[in-house]
C-alpha cells in the first residue's frame, strides 16, 4: 500500500468517526485541514498553484463522501466507493 493509500484509508476512517460522534467533531472541518495539510506538505516545492484552495475544499468533501459511505456500509451490503475516482485526491497523490 503507497503512502497515499495509507493516508486516504487513515483520512476516510477519521472521517467516519467524526460523522458518527455528530457535528460537535466538526467533520467536513477536520477534513479540510487534514487535506490541506498533506498538500501543503506534498507540494511545498511546486510553483504557484492556482486554485489551491478550492482543489482542498473538493478533496476534503470527497473524503466526507467516503467516510459518509463508510458508514453506510456498516448496515448495508454494498461495495466500497473506489478512490481511484475522486480526482481531488489524487491530484495530492497519485494512487
Amino acid at each position: 500500500m503507497s503512502e497515499g493509500d495509507k493516508w486516504i484509508k487513515r483520512n476516510v476512517e477519521l472521517t467516519a468517526i467524526a460523522l458518527r460522534t455528530g457535528a460537535a467533531s466538526k467533520p467536513v472541518q477536520s477534513a479540510r485541514q487534514a487535506v490541506h495539510a498533506f498538500a501543503t506538505r506534498e507540494l511545498s516545492g511546486a510553483e504557484s498553484i492556482a486554485g489551491f484552495d478550492d482543489y482542498c475544499a473538493n478533496a476534503a468533501i470527497d473524503l466526507v463522501i467516503l467516510g459518509a459511505w463508510s458508514l453506510v456500509l456498516e448496515a448495508i451490503k454494498a461495495d466500497p466507493l473506489p478512490v481511484s475516482t475522486i480526482p481531488p485526491l489524487l491530484l495530492f497523490y497519485p494512487l
